[in-house]
């Protein structure tokens, strides 16, 4: 399926510019385990295609792109940032391994899922389908609409 050329570069299709968006999402939301806010990156891309490129099918893909950042970015800062610094600075000061190991678990899985979701994204939006994300497709559609992009 062709979905035209991006706006934003137009030497480029809107296929590659949305493939080379969730490739992005995947490779940073595994980097996020050695350094925890990279998602950032990925959001502010997401926000400037958003912004800049007029083709309905990149802004649809930096949509869900900004999606699995803000995913990611959430586990981040609660399993990592919120649960650990209360097991450290919390009214009774103990250091518990197996449950910091825990939190770090559930993150980890977390953002596997998300990496797992942008490279199954980045597939579909290199063959010009965009990928209905299973439990968040349909909220991603609502804003999708609200934003304007049909």
């Amino acid at each position: 399926m062709n979905n035209g050329k991006s706006r934003l570069i137009s030497t480029l299709d809107a296929n590659l510019v949305a493939m080379i968006l969730f490739l992005c999402c995947a490779v940073f939301g595994f980097m996020n385990g050695f350094s925890g806010w990279i998602s950032l990156m990925v959001l502010a891309l997401a926000v400037v295609l958003f912004f800049l490129d007029s083709n309905s099918f990149v802004r649809r893909c930096a949509v869900q792109t900004a999606f699995f950042s803000i995913i990611a970015l959430i586990s981040t800062f609660i399993f990592r940032t919120i649960l650990i610094s209360w097991l450290f600075l919390g009214a009774f000061i103990i250091y518990i391994p197996s449950l910091i190991f825990f939190f770090v678990l559930i993150d980890w899985i977390v953002r596997v899922i998300v990496v797992a979701l942008a490279v199954i994204s980045c597939v579909q939006a290199y063959n010009g389908y965009r990928f209905k994300v299973p439990f968040l497709g349909d909220l991603i559609d609502k804003v999708c609409d609200k934003l304007g992009v049909f």
